[in-house]
């Protein structure tokens, strides 16, 4: 007897799915780790074929990178009765908390994903570097990066991902060693604020996000 039933991917070997947090927005779900990179987001929905899957594809899997760049210690949180999710990097300069949600309206979920990165700086300074790296949706697709007007959009199959924020820096790069991504940098000082926010749709015209409505909606 022949098994033709499809072959399912796997966690990769050694990944503890428990230090990872889930955030969501009732249509999907990203998975936080410890360090803040997002390694598992289905777009649109959760049953869709992930975009970002670098938890079982580490090559190219596709990630969002959000971390200092030194050395730092970290402590997790939801705000209560919510999945909003806070971390909080304390390094040998200073302190910065990262408050990540889906963002949803008033009366529910948006017709488009979106995941929003609040970045507090608390106390001294915290370098951060960012990256939207795509990946090849289990190698279903190719990612690539559009220039659209002033705006860069990556795609991957019939998924359009827009990169927008407050203070965030991006480099003026298309890749990441020759991968599709858009990237930055920036350093939080005390009370300082920056924001990071990735929308998503599938097939449909693309939502570009205004920083000062996702800021209201965190």
């Amino acid at each position: 007897m022949h098994d033709t039933s499809p072959v399912r991917p796997a966690p990769a070997p050694g990944v503890d799915l428990r230090t990872y947090a889930p955030i969501g927005d009732g249509r999907t779900v990203a998975l936080v780790g410890r360090n803040g990179r997002v390694d598992w987001m289905p777009l649109p929905n959760l049953d869709s074929t992930p975009v970002f899957a670098r938890l079982i594809d580490d090559v190219t899997g596709g990630c969002i990178d959000l971390e200092p760049v030194e050395a730092y210690t970290v402590r997790r949180r939801y705000v209560a009765n919510t999945n909003v999710l806070v971390t909080t990097f304390d390094t040998a300069s200073g302190r910065a908390r990262v408050t990540d949600t889906m963002v949803t309206g008033v009366a529910g979920r948006l017709p488009w994903a979106e995941l929003a990165r609040r970045i507090d700086g608390v106390r001294g300074t915290v370098e951060f570097a960012w990256a939207v790296t795509p990946g090849t949706r289990l190698q279903t697709a190719g990612p690539w990066l559009e220039h659209v007007r002033d705006r860069r959009i990556l795609r991957v199959g019939a998924t359009s991902l827009a990169v927008d924020g407050e203070n965030h820096d991006p480099s003026d790069a298309d890749d990441i060693d020759g991968r599709p991504a858009i990237s930055g940098r920036f350093t939080t000082g005390e009370g300082s604020r920056h924001l990071l926010v990735i929308s998503a749709t599938d097939g449909e015209p693309l939502h570009f996000p205004v920083p000062g409505n996702v800021q209201r909606g965190i």
